[in-house]
């Protein structure tokens, strides 16, 4: 299960023709929520596939060309289907978050050597929590913020920052990747920090990065 996951998350084919009747259980229940890959199930003969889950449609083996070009054919359109559908939600939230975009900071205020200086967001690399404070790292510097992560979370684009941890919230412009191990997951950023994703937030986080790739690829 580790091995196909892998494999496939830095992959994400656009289509995965398979015995599905040997792929994990957890990994169809995982396939049935996502866009893609688009599943399609290898079967005999007298094989009935028609509940396993997540799968789109299937191939008898051995195959015949023209049912080849046939399935190749209906995968097309269906990737092309959920493409669009995508792209229709991706331009969605692209939407309503300009429309909300004036209501979000563009630099916090920080003290500085016994001053107060505004330091602009794409400086900020992370924000963690720190007792009644709020520390923010930038330029290789830390500086604190009296404030709560509640607080501040909301005064955060969600385009350009996610809540990945009750301690964390990071810049998506510095996310290189997400690395799970052994049931855990954190985020590496830029400079090689690495910062734990929580559970009640990993989810999210993940379809975040998902559509952020998407929109960069």
């Amino acid at each position: 299960m580790v091995g196909v996951r892998s494999l496939a998350r830095p992959i994400r084919p656009r289509v995965l023709i398979a015995s599905v009747m040997q792929l994990p259980s957890r990994f169809l229940e995982k396939l049935s929520d996502a866009e893609f890959p688009v599943l399609v199930g290898l079967r005999g003969e007298n094989d009935r596939l028609e509940t396993r889950g997540g799968m789109y449609d299937s191939l008898q083996v051995p195959p015949e060309l023209e049912n080849v070009r046939s399935l190749l054919g209906r995968v097309q359109f269906e990737i092309y289907r959920r493409k669009a559908d995508e792209l229709s939600t991706l331009l969605q939230r692209y939407m309503a978050c300009a429309a909300k975009s004036g209501q979000y900071l563009s630099r916090l205020k920080v003290e500085d050597a016994e001053r107060t200086r505004e330091l602009a967001l794409e400086q900020v690399l992370l924000i963690a929590a720190g007792g009644n404070y709020v520390r923010v790292h930038a330029d290789n510097r830390t500086y604190e913020i009296r404030d709560t992560m509640t607080a501040i979370s909301a005064k955060l684009d969600p385009s350009r920052f996610a809540r990945v941890h009750r301690s964390f919230i990071v810049n998506l412009s510095y996310v290189r990747d997400v690395v799970t191990k052994e049931g855990s997951a954190f985020v590496r950023l830029s400079d090689g920090m690495k910062v734990p994703v929580g559970p009640n937030y990993r989810e999210e986080f993940e379809n975040v990065i998902h559509m952020r790739d998407r929109l960069s690829a």
